[in-house]
């Protein structure tokens, strides 16, 4: 969809369905973040948490409301 919608190379895409660690998704951002040449865009459909201290947070399968600062990526990462 979003190849389309902006003319974007598939091969310059990569799509991460449901990942089930923070782990999971930082790496994905780190390598796309390491082989952009340019500018590096990162849509994130998903749920987010705030945490106590008001940090939002992207949420993972395995995020859980009580522990967002260890089970979820910190936006502010991103």
């Amino acid at each position: 969809l979003i190849t389309a919608a902006w003319n974007l190379p598939v091969a310059n895409c990569t799509v991460l369905r449901d990942p089930a660690s923070p782990r999971d998704l930082s790496r994905a951002v780190e390598e796309a973040a390491k082989e952009a040449t340019d500018t590096l865009l990162v849509y994130y459909a998903g749920h987010g948490l705030i945490d106590w201290s008001g940090h939002f947070h992207l949420a993972v399968r395995s995020s859980e409301r009580e522990s967002v600062h260890d089970t979820a990526v910190p936006y502010a990462w991103v």
